[in-house]
Parts: structure tokens; sequence; C-alpha cells
């Protein structure tokens, strides 16, 4: 024979079970956590396609393109980007392997420079 009483748990009131066998008595009270209630995505969620995210805008301005050809002088990079020679001289120095052009008649041989 069962009996059902109300029992409190977890802020959830779940039905307290008295299972009478033989004359003996025993009590047990069912508990869940708000966990096993989660609601799961079905299939046709999981399929919906993802919100598209869109990169952040840059905040440094993108420049016009500049033509660069090979054997150019540190002079001539000057000319074709209007910047003054002492401008792309310091530019040059936070670069690696560029430590041979620090004049303005120096050819840039390196083309990954």
């Amino acid at each position: 024979m069962t009996s059902f009483q109300k029992c409190v748990g977890f802020g959830r009131i779940f039905p307290l079970v008295i299972l009478r066998n033989h004359n003996v008595a025993s009590r047990r009270c069912i508990h869940g956590s708000s966990v096993l209630y989660k609601k799961r995505k079905t299939r046709e969620e999981r399929k919906l396609p993802k919100a598209i995210v869109y990169s952040p805008k840059s905040k440094w301005k993108q420049g016009e393109p500049v033509d660069v050809w090979k054997r150019m002088t540190v002079a001539e990079v000057a000319n074709t980007l209007g910047k003054d020679v002492g401008h792309v001289l310091e530019v040059m120095s936070f670069i690696d392997n560029t430590e041979q052009y620090r004049k303005d008649r120096d050819v840039i041989d390196n083309f990954k420079v």
C-alpha cells in the first residue's frame, strides 16, 4: 500500500511517498533540482542559423593604395606616400630587418619590408 503526502525541497513541492510493506512504514522524500527542469533545444532550434556577427570597425583610417616597385629608394617611397622622408625613416625604424636603411637614397631591396 502506498500513500502520498507533500514534501518541500529546493523551493518545489514533491510528493512524500510512504511505503507500507508487512507492517513496516518507510518514508521517502523525492527531491529534484532546477537543472533537471532545463528546457532543451529541439532539432529545429539547433539547426537555425546563428546570428550574424559583424566585425568591429577599424579605428584606423584605410589609406589609398600606393604603387610600389622593386629597388625603390626611401625618398621615392616618401614621394608616393605623400609623406616626409624623415617620417618614412622613423616608420622603418620600427620594422624588423631595416637597420641598413638610414638615408633617403638607400635602395630598398627587401620586398617584404
